[in-house]
C-alpha cells in the first residue's frame, strides 16, 4: 500500500525536525531526523518498502530490513493518530 500524508496536515521542519498538527488541531507531533525523512518522501506512491530502499543509502548503521521494519511501524503509529493515509484508507 502506499502511503502519503492525510490532507489538512499542517506541518513544518525546524531544525531538521517535522512538527506536524492534526487536522483537528488536537495531536502535535514532533518527528526525530528519520522521521523527518520519511515524511517527507509521502507522497501516495509509495510503499514502506520502497521508502526504505530510497532512504537506506542516505542513512548511516542501518540495514534495508531495520529500515523497513522501523518504516512500517513509523507509518503505523502516525496512521493511528490520523497523520497519514494509504490506499487501503479510501475503502473505510
Amino acid at each position: 500500500m502506499a502511503w502519503q500524508r492525510s490532507p489538512g496536515v499542517v506541518y513544518e521542519v525546524v531544525d531538521g525536525q517535522a512538527v506536524l498538527v492534526d487536522p483537528e488541531g488536537v495531536e502535535l507531533v514532533t518527528l526525530n531526523a528519520v522521521g523527518t525523512l520519511v515524511w517527507e518522501e509521502l507522497d501516495g506512491e509509495r510503499e514502506a518498502a520502497e521508502l526504505a530502499a530510497m532512504l537506506v543509502e542516505r542513512l548511516e548503521g542501518v540495514t534495508l530490513p531495520e529500515l523497513e521494519r522501523d518504516i512500517t511501524e513509523f507509518l503505523a503509529e502516525v496512521d493511528a493518530v490520523g497523520l497519514v493515509s494509504s490506499g487501503e484508507d479510501a475503502g473505510r
